[in-house]
Formats: structure tokens, C-alpha cells, sequence
């Protein structure tokens, strides 16, 4: 008889229990083994008991990644595997691999990918911070055999902001123009209604935009919006474009 399984949300934790029951020579047996996959490392333990005997067992396994940033620490590597960059944000899972997200710089390692082949990594969204977005979620890599590939999520810590962008006469800035900071750190265009989404923005940071929909003068402007401290999902406001 026995019980097999997973469980935790990503299925990290994997167990087994079996027992046996002979009516003649053989006796009673149960055993108990369960493996945990960590962000860092493979744990596992397990426990065998008899009539005549009992036995206890554990171990770890993983790698370790030197590369121009530092070191990562990872589940077994496998022969090709992926150093993921999420661009400092920390606490992102990996979608569909057990156990694996960044650390507090922002980097994870994804084992045991397939040489030659297309494998496709994503980050797990819903695992996000509130306070992190990212431009890509998904990247498709073929890595030779034995290699490592480097992965990139232009992800974005601070806050999310939806700004009305409105010309000097109250009108809408236009659907289409480019809206880009001062610092040229943020970026994006303005959709319908003069709507722009901007995200990684510092809270108590003075926003200066400008906004672009040709090239004459009169098609430009720049529009200036505080960044107020939040506990709300995204900061909305109207700027004027002048």
C-alpha cells in the first residue's frame, strides 16, 4: 500500500509513503521519502523501517554559477541551463519549474534545458511584487549542449502610473505620440484618450516627459507629474502638455 504525491503551489514538494504487511517471514515494512526543490538547492530525506532494522537518509544537490554579475546558487544544472536577469527584481518564479525564482538581486538559474531545441522561459506574473512590471515575460532560447544562455526580463521596480496627458487648449494628446522622461529611463506611447501607462517610476520623483507626435514644434511638448507615495496598485493623474 502506498501514498504518492505533490503539493505547494508549484508543486515543489513532492513525498511517498508506502507500507507492507507480510503474514508469514517477511514482516512489516513502511518507508517515508519526500524531496523539496529549492530556489538554491534539491533537498531530500527519507525514512525505511523493518522488523530488524531502521534507516535514515538525507541529502542536498545543486550548482553553483560564477558569472560577471556574481554568483547564483541553483538546483542541479543539468548539461545546458539559463542565467535569468530580471533586471534586480527579486521573489519572481519561474513559470512551470518547480521551486526556482530570483534571488535578491534579481537572478535564477534554470536547469536542465534541451540542446538544440527551443525552450521557452517565462516569468510567473502572478508571482510579480505589486510594485514590479516587465515590458517581456517570455524569451525562447536554444542553447548548445553543455552551454549556458543568458535570459533578460526588463522588468521595473516602482510605481505603476496612468496619466492623462491634455494640451494647453484641454484637448487629449494625440493616439500614437511617444511620451519619454527626461532620463530616458521611461518610456512609452500615449493610447486612446491621451492615456499613458508608465511603469518603474520613483515614489517622490518628479516626472518630466516629453511627448512627441512629429516634428514640428507644435507637435511637441513636455508635461511634468509628481510621483506622491502610494499604497494603490497604480497612481492615475492628469498632466497639461505644454
Amino acid at each position: 500500500m502506498g501514498l504518492t504525491g505533490t503539493t505547494l503551489d508549484d508543486n515543489r514538494l513532492s513525498y511517498s509513503l508506502r507500507q507492507s504487511h507480510s503474514d508469514g517471514n517477511g514482516g512489516n515494512s513502511s518507508s517515508l521519502y519526500s524531496s523539496y526543490h529549492a530556489p538554491m538547492a534539491d533537498l531530500n530525506a527519507g525514512y525505511y523501517y523493518d522488523n530488524d532494522s531502521q534507516q535514515t537518509s538525507y541529502g542536498i544537490s545543486g550548482g553553483i554559477v560564477v558569472h560577471n554579475h556574481g554568483i547564483t546558487l541553483s538546483q542541479p544544472l543539468g548539461e545546458s541551463f539559463a542565467l535569468v536577469d530580471a533586471n534586480g527584481a527579486s521573489g519572481a518564479r519561474i513559470r512551470n519549474i518547480p521551486g526556482i525564482k530570483t534571488d535578491w538581486r534579481g537572478y535564477a538559474i534554470v536547469p536542465y534545458l534541451t540542446a538544440y531545441n527551443e525552450n521557452l522561459i517565462a516569468l510567473d506574473t502572478t508571482t510579480l511584487p505589486a510594485d514590479v512590471d516587465s515590458n517581456n515575460t517570455s524569451e525562447t532560447v536554444v542553447p548548445n549542449k553543455g552551454a549556458m544562455v543568458k535570459v533578460h526580463f526588463d522588468a521595473r521596480t516602482g510605481s505603476r502610473l496612468l496619466i492623462k496627458l491634455v494640451a494647453e487648449s484641454g484637448t487629449p494628446i494625440p493616439f500614437g505620440a511617444t511620451a519619454v522622461s527626461e532620463d530616458q529611463t521611461l518610456e512609452n506611447i500615449v493610447d486612446d484618450g491621451g492615456m499613458l501607462y508608465l511603469s518603474g517610476a520613483k515614489s517622490g520623483e518628479k516626472l518630466r516627459l516629453h511627448v512627441k507626435w512629429g516634428t514640428a514644434a507644435s507637435q511637441q511638448c513636455w508635461a511634468n507629474f509628481y510621483v506622491a507615495p502610494t499604497d494603490a496598485p497604480i497612481l492615475t493623474g492628469t498632466s497639461q502638455c505644454i
